[in-house]
């Protein structure tokens, strides 16, 4: 075959291709792709103000009936119906998002209006004014549902997959924050805790933490305490790990998780926003294993004003050290002023007695001594404890620490400890400020004081 009758039968071939293709694009026949119809020229589904989290107030959803209620407030997002909870930043953003990416097609919508009945699936969006609802209608078929923009303006559209799948999957636990703690704006002001280690009272007098029912006044280590209120379940535990998970936030019956007999029983009584007294409780549990092999335990939290519990699963080494004894609670510290900020001290016994003025910017020889046995005394603590009125006779010896701007001067009353330890050291009871409980240091602490002599 020559060139020419080659380039002939290829020009035919190609005639003979336009032409079906020209055929089968106008054969009505033939199913043609959508036009104008792709997911990006679609609009989207709702206002632009329901998936702004900075204008959205307030989520509500049914899942089966069951109400979940979250609302933005000063400090985040909080679900406040069935329970009272901070919800997870992470998630309510993932939620929005979710939101602004559904769209629909203006065809498939309808004005047709309908008596709605209450659903088992639906959201409603609400900020200021504006609300939407978006309810799942399985009476409707076809995979139809209702839109409401407004509450004169019902407008049917085609929920699709995507919208399904959005509220049909929506799993309340998703969206709880995984720490356990008070909300925002609500100071805990007592502690009431019951566990196999003993029961532990600590009050909030004037600012800060003491120990006891009654009015003793017995010091409570203030840094604990803190982490203690902020955050129940992390007392004072660097890189503190949240909950292992939340159960149903359906109603539960504690004594399937042991928690009607709890093993660790906390109630905190917290002051409302206001300041006017008037108080509050949030109560949290520890009950049986959840899973002896990874030592965890299921917990509950039950935040005020909240509806019901929260149920949790907790790791045992974050619940046990809520279960301590009273002396763990204690401030080990003899003194709480610090040496520089020391203004006089005064000691009376062991054959005599002094006093000791300290200038501003003093660094008198005379006085490397005491200054010296007031370090000790800054860094002493106690390692043992006993209750004031079991002290053995009369105090032998006395301090009195003088701050120098502000604060309580610190008397010490100190009883001698007739029997050594086991290792043969010394040591005394000290008595501060009448507290209800003497600590108990090394004797020489004391004694560095008096051998110091007064200049």
């Amino acid at each position: 075959m020559n060139l020419k009758t080659t380039l002939i039968l290829l020009t035919a071939l190609l005639a003979i291709g336009s032409a079906a293709w020209w055929l089968s694009r106008s054969d009505p026949g033939v199913p043609q792709p959508p036009e104008g119809n792709s997911d990006a020229q679609r609009p989207p589904l709702l206002p632009p103000e329901v998936i702004n989290l900075k204008r959205l107030d307030r989520i509500v959803f049914h899942r089966r009936s069951v109400k979940h209620e979250l609302l933005r407030t000063p400090t985040g997002w909080r679900m406040v119906t069935p329970v009272n909870h901070p919800v997870s930043a992470a998630a309510i953003q993932a939620f929005a998002d979710q939101l602004g990416a559904l769209t629909h097609d203006p065809q498939d919508a309808s004005d047709r209006m309908k008596i709605l009945h209450a659903a088992d699936d639906s959201i409603t969006l609400a900020s200021g004014d504006t609300e939407v609802n978006i309810i799942l209608e399985d009476e409707l078929g076809g995979g139809y549902g209702w839109i409401v923009l407004s509450a004169d303006s019902l407008v049917q559209h085609k929920t699709e997959a995507a919208i399904h799948h959005l509220i049909k999957n929506l799993d309340p636990l998703a969206f709880l924050s995984k720490r356990l703690g008070t909300p925002s704006g609500l100071t805990t002001t007592r502690l009431d805790i019951e566990s196999a280690a003993g029961d532990v009272t600590i009050r909030k007098i004037e600012g800060r933490w003491y120990l006891g029912d009654q009015d003793t006044r017995e010091r409570a280590l203030s840094n604990i305490m803190t982490g203690f209120t902020n955050v129940p379940g992390y007392l004072n535990i660097p890189n503190a790990v949240d909950v292992v998970s939340y159960l149903s936030l359906d109603t539960a019956n504690p004594a399937a998780y042991g928690l009607d007999q709890a093993r660790i029983l906390i109630r905190y009584t917290v002051e409302t926003p206001g300041g006017h007294g008037e108080t509050q409780t949030a109560e949290l549990r520890v009950g049986s294993p959840a899973d002896p092999e990874k030592k965890t335990y299921f917990v509950s939290y039950q935040a005020p004003d909240s509806e019901r519990p929260i149920f949790a699963v907790m790791p045992w080494d974050y619940a046990t050290v809520l279960a301590r004894p009273v002396d763990d609670f204690r401030d080990p510290r003899v003194i709480e002023t610090q040496p520089a900020l020391v203004q006089a001290v005064a000691g009376e016994g062991l054959g005599g007695s002094f006093l000791i003025e300290f200038q501003v910017g003093e660094a008198a020889p005379e006085h490397a001594a005491i200054t010296a046995a007031l370090g000790g005394l800054a860094e002493a603590r106690a390692d043992d404890y006993l209750p004031a009125d079991q002290l053995p006779g009369r105090a032998f010896a006395s301090l009195t620490i003088t701050p120098r701007i502000g604060g309580q001067a610190e008397s010490l009353r100190v009883y001698e400890l007739a029997t050594p330890s086991d290792n043969g050291d010394r040591y005394v009871w000290v008595l501060r400020n009448n507290e209800a409980v003497a600590m108990r240091i090394p004797r020489q602490v004391i004694v560095d004081f008096f051998e110091s002599g007064p200049p």
